[in-house]
């Protein structure tokens, strides 16, 4: 790594759904240019805090920085949309009546680089241009994800999390799309926190490793 400065911190993260509790009192902190891994069974609360991170979950207690200073909702305009999420089901991100590319428009809009950017990014992925013309069900798993990642990437984010990244992937596809998150970070100065169950997966490519354990109360 080629920074060691906290760049999004988690400070003491409880989060409820009515008598459930998920995340009681959970702790993380990703540092700039690192992969930090956070491993955990389903239903712990791990995609729970992702959503938290990028402001899709805002009831709850504790706090998140960012690059040193508290988020205040909503987080997403509190951070520039300099965190993204790629969500655990790539294709049930992406509305089926578009085309991969009209799914693409609205990040391209708000992106200060705009379309000049999308054609490297889609190389930098290995995806054809002629896939924007295609609907996300035409193309295969490992391309949809990699749709979703360049989705996140169009808004020049700082921190990408990527949850349970390839948990719908064959061996060799999950393999290659672990290469191309440690690729990315080094191409585009990420930070990324992985979410994944799979902890040898996480071994892989996370320079640590963190751990969340499912509440015995939930």
């Amino acid at each position: 790594m080629a920074q060691s400065s906290d760049i999004l911190t988690f400070k003491d993260i409880k989060k409820d759904f009515g008598t459930k509790k998920v995340l009681e009192g959970f702790s993380l902190v990703l540092k700039a240019g690192e992969i930090h891994g956070l491993c955990g069974s389903s239903g712990c609360g791990k995609s729970t805090l992702a959503r938290i991170a990028v402001g899709l979950e805002e009831d709850f207690s504790g706090e998140v920085c960012f690059e040193g200073k508290a988020l205040k909702k909503p987080f997403g305009a509190s951070s520039g949309y300099r965190i993204q999420l790629i969500f655990q089901n790539a294709l049930g991100s992406f509305n089926p009546r578009q085309k991969l590319g009209s799914s693409l428009a609205l990040a391209q809009s708000l992106s200060a680089s705009g379309k000049d950017q999308l054609p490297a990014l889609l190389e930098a992925l290995e995806l054809d241009l002629a896939f924007l013309d295609r609907f996300p069900h035409q193309v295969s798993g490992g391309q949809v994800q990699r749709f979703a990642i360049a989705r996140a990437l169009l808004r020049s984010p700082a921190v990408l999390i990527a949850d349970e990244p390839t948990s719908a992937l064959d061996v060799t596809v999950k393999a290659k799309t672990l290469a191309l998150l440690m690729r990315l970070r080094d191409q585009f100065g990420l930070s990324i926190l992985v979410i994944s169950h799979d902890r040898r997966a996480l071994d892989r490519i996370a320079d640590r490793v963190s751990f969340l354990v499912q509440s015995p109360q939930s």
